[in-house]
């Protein structure tokens, strides 16, 4: 009786999926005028944002500084045991990994164009 209720609940995730995955491979026609209009859309939009970059650098750096605390803040000893526990390595991880990520978005309009225009 156990097999039978797995093979419905399958057949019923796939009868489910199928129509889904079908509807949306028909869209792949549409993907280059799709993807063009986003490109203008986002130009438009990072334009009228452009006047607003000091408040959102700013921003970023607060929260990059209270997640540096976050991270590094001093934490009381457990009997005689200080070591740092694996959550805190991933978190500080995260971190190191996120203020690399966000110097280089802050960082773009300096060394884009070299990117792009450098010849070999």
């Amino acid at each position: 009786m156990e097999d039978n209720e797995r093979k419905k609940f399958l057949g019923l995730g796939l009868g489910a999926l199928l129509p889904a995955v079908g509807f949306s491979l028909t869209w792949f026609c549409c993907l280059p005028v799709a993807a063009g209009l986003l490109g203008v859309g986002l130009a438009g939009m990072g334009s009228k944002l452009m006047s607003l970059r000091p408040v959102f650098t700013s921003l970023s750096l607060v929260f990059l500084c209270v997640a540096f605390y976050q991270a590094y803040r001093p934490q009381a000893c457990v009997q005689t045991s200080c070591r740092t526990s694996t959550s805190r390595r991933g978190q500080r991880f995260l971190v190191w990994f996120m203020a690399v990520f966000i110097g280089t978005l802050l960082t773009i309009q300096y060394w884009s164009s070299w990117l792009i225009y450098w010849t070999a």
